[in-house]
């Protein structure tokens, strides 16, 4: 997965002058996988096959005030 995250990342058109660098793509994939991974454990996200599903306002959707 998390070479997938860092292809999508590499992929991207960069702006001019963008100042990211390798290492800060490979840190946002590698915070991108746990993400995945709590969000999978918690039930909001589910990888089927080619087929991926995730609850929308899963993680976010309540607050305490």
């Amino acid at each position: 997965m998390e070479s997938v995250l860092i292809k999508l990342l590499e992929e991207r058109p960069k702006s001019r002058g963008s100042k990211i660098s390798d290492n800060d793509l490979k840190r946002l994939a590698k915070l991108a996988e746990e993400n995945i991974k709590i969000m999978e454990i918690v039930g909001c996200f589910n990888i089927k096959g080619e087929e991926v599903y995730w609850k929308t306002n899963c993680m976010g959707g309540s607050y305490q005030s």
